[in-house]
């Protein structure tokens, strides 16, 4: 047989029963199978298939009398549920695939949604209802492994520093008087270092969650039950775009500056509000284009 997508090297009808219901058997063996949209396209391809096969087929296995055996029986009873299978098939390629033409489209969902856009027309509310009003993202999750070395290497550091300046500024105060205090303004900058790696270590176990209202930006860090909170104002033409900007580190025995990538935003004042810096870079642009579609839809908006 030939143009159906079928061969075989016998032309026996049981031979090619059997070929049919095999090329048959993973439509229904497969349960709970993960399909992608080229995979139900496939199984589609496969249903036209064994459809246009099975009458041949059928009409070669019909016994001239008694029962059909049980192949027969089989093949027949498939052939009756390839309708089902394909409508079954499309409806979920409409899931994976809006607006393909194979897909069955969901006519309730539709018209629901046509009445709800009747009904704000007559009242004059907003048609479009596909941009949220506030728009709530995780930017970054906790990163526990950075923030543990960050914060053992800054309790070492002011460790360290509070014994070193307590030798050294007892010895200079026996030495020299009360001029040996000059020392701790040196001092404080070692512990002014040590406190921003404690900082940054906080930071790096913190979740970090925007809310977006408008141009009202909430950036919400939080570790455990502390939950702390900044709020900026962005300008109406304000953008975000992921890219690397200088950030305080203290990796080592010197503070620097190093290249770190983030989502980066400017306020009303021309402060950077630098988010997800702790997060990876799909999770970041992906953030950064959800931004951006909201902050455009709110412009237009208004």
């Amino acid at each position: 047989m030939t143009g159906t997508g079928f061969s075989w090297q016998q032309d026996d009808p049981h031979e090619e029963a059997n070929a049919w219901v095999a090329k048959f058997a993973p439509l229904v063996m497969a349960d709970g199978a993960i399909l992608g949209a080229a995979d139900i396209r496939s199984r589609l391809d496969l249903v036209a298939q064994l459809r246009a096969a099975a009458p041949a087929i059928q009409q070669k296995l019909a016994p001239s009398g008694g029962q059909p055996d049980e192949l027969s029986s089989t093949l027949g009873q498939a052939a009756g549920q390839l309708d089902s299978i394909e409508s079954d098939l499309r409806k979920r390629l409409a899931l994976l695939a809006p607006g393909d033409p194979a897909g069955i489209v969901n006519l309730d969902a539709i018209q629901e949604k046509l009445h709800e856009r009747e009904a704000r027309q007559e009242l004059g509310a907003p048609t479009d209802t596909t941009q949220p009003p506030v728009l709530e993202l995780q930017t970054a999750s906790g990163n526990f492994a950075s923030a543990a070395f960050m914060g053992v290497f800054s309790l070492a550091w002011l460790s360290f520093t509070t014994v070193h300046a307590t030798l050294m500024i007892g010895g200079m105060v026996k030495t020299v008087g009360y001029m040996g205090l000059g020392l701790l303004g040196f001092y404080a900058l070692f512990y002014l270092a040590g406190l921003a790696m404690a900082y940054s270590a906080l930071n790096a176990a913190s979740s970090e969650n925007i809310v977006l209202s408008g141009n009202q930006l909430s950036v919400i860090r939080r570790l455990g039950s502390w939950v702390r909170t900044k709020r900026y104002v962005l300008p109406k033409d304000a953008r975000a775009e992921v890219t690397y900007t200088g950030n305080s580190t203290y990796t080592g025995y010197n503070s620097s500056q190093r290249m770190t990538e983030a989502i980066v935003l400017g306020d009303v004042g021309g402060k950077q509000i630098n988010l997800g810096t702790n997060g990876n870079h799909v999770q970041r642009t992906s953030a950064c284009e959800k931004i951006n579609a909201y902050l455009a839809a709110d412009a237009a908006a208004h």
